[in-house]
C-alpha cells in the first residue's frame, strides 16, 4: 500500500469496501443484458477531453452505462455543481476548485487524484519565432501570447510560472486570453498567436503546434486533477465503477498515452 494517499485511502474505504467481502477489490460489472441503459454524467477539465473519450470508450463495453460527458473551463464546470446542474463525477483540473465543492457539501466523500500534468510553451508548426525558455519570449517574435483566462487553472499555473521566471510583467500586455486550455491551444494551432501555455497532453493532441519548452515543476503549484463523486447523483453507482476503470492500470495506460503523468493508483 507504500505510496497511496490519506485521501486515496478514504476513497476505497467508502467506495470499495460497503458491501463487497473482504477479499474483493473491485464490484463485478454488471451483465449489459440485466438491464436499462443508465447513464452517467461527467464534468471534467477541457484538457481530459481526449482520455476521458478513451475512458468512455472502454467503460461502456463493461457493462449497460453510457457515459454522457461535459467539458470545460474547471472553474465554470464547479460552478455549475454548485448551481445544481447534474453530475455524477466531477474531475477537475486544479485542487482548489475541487476544495471549494467539498466546503459546500457537494460531493460525495473524498476526492482523488486520477491524473498530473506538465506546463510547456507551445508556437504553430510553421511559426518562426523561436524559445528555450520563458525569458526568451521577450524577443519581438512574441507578440500574441495564447493564455487561459486567470480564473482558470491552466491560466493560474501559467501565471504563476512566468512570475517565478521573472517575466511576466515584462510580456502581459501581449496575452490574448482565452477561456480554457483547449481554446489557447485552438488559437496558436491556427497561428492566430505565436505562442501560447497549455499542459503536455494538450501540446501532444496537435501536430499543428510545436513545444517550445516545459517550465520547471517547482515554478509552479502541481498540476494535478482530482476526481470526486457528486452527492445526489441519479449514476452514483456507475460513477464509482468509472472511477475504478479510471483508477486501474488500463485507465493509467490511457493516461500516459495521452501525455499525462499518473495519478494515485493503487
Amino acid at each position: 500500500m507504500r505510496g497511496i494517499s490519506v485521501a486515496l485511502l478514504a476513497f476505497l474505504c467508502i467506495w470499495g469496501c460497503g458491501g463487497q467481502g473482504a477479499g474483493s477489490s473491485e464490484t463485478p460489472a454488471p451483465d449489459p443484458a440485466s438491464g436499462p441503459v443508465l447513464e452517467v454524467r461527467v464534468f471534467a477539465a477541457a484538457s481530459l477531453i481526449d482520455v476521458v473519450s478513451d475512458w468512455k470508450e472502454d467503460f461502456e463495453r463493461s457493462g449497460p452505462y453510457r457515459v454522457k460527458a461535459s467539458f470545460g473551463a474547471t472553474s465554470d464546470l464547479a460552478r455549475q455543481v454548485l448551481d445544481g446542474a447534474p453530475c455524477d463525477l466531477f474531475i477537475a483540473a486544479s485542487a482548489d476548485w475541487t476544495a471549494r465543492l467539498q466546503k459546500a457539501n457537494a460531493l460525495e466523500g473524498p476526492s482523488v487524484v486520477v491524473a498530473r500534468n506538465r506546463l510547456v510553451c507551445i508556437a504553430p508548426r510553421e511559426g518562426v519565432a523561436d524559445a528555450r525558455s520563458p525569458r526568451d519570449l521577450r524577443k519581438g517574435g512574441f507578440l500574441r501570447l495564447a493564455i487561459a483566462d486567470e480564473n482558470v487553472p491552466a491560466g493560474q499555473y501559467a501565471r504563476e510560472a512566468l512570475k517565478h521566471a521573472g517575466v511576466f510583467d515584462h510580456i502581459k500586455d501581449r496575452f490574448v486570453g482565452q477561456k480554457d486550455v483547449r481554446a489557447v491551444l485552438r488559437a496558436v494551432a491556427a497561428a492566430e498567436c505565436e505562442a501560447g501555455f497549455v499542459y503536455a497532453s494538450d501540446a501532444k493532441a496537435d501536430s499543428a503546434v510545436r513545444e517550445l519548452f516545459t517550465f520547471a515543476l517547482g515554478s509552479h503549484s502541481p498540476i494535478e486533477y482530482p476526481a470526486a463523486l457528486c452527492r445526489g447523483g441519479r449514476g452514483l453507482e456507475g460513477a464509482r465503477r468509472l472511477l475504478e476503470h479510471i483508477l486501474s492500470s488500463a485507465g493509467q495506460d490511457r493516461l500516459r498515452k495521452r501525455g499525462f503523468l499518473a495519478g494515485d493508483a493503487p
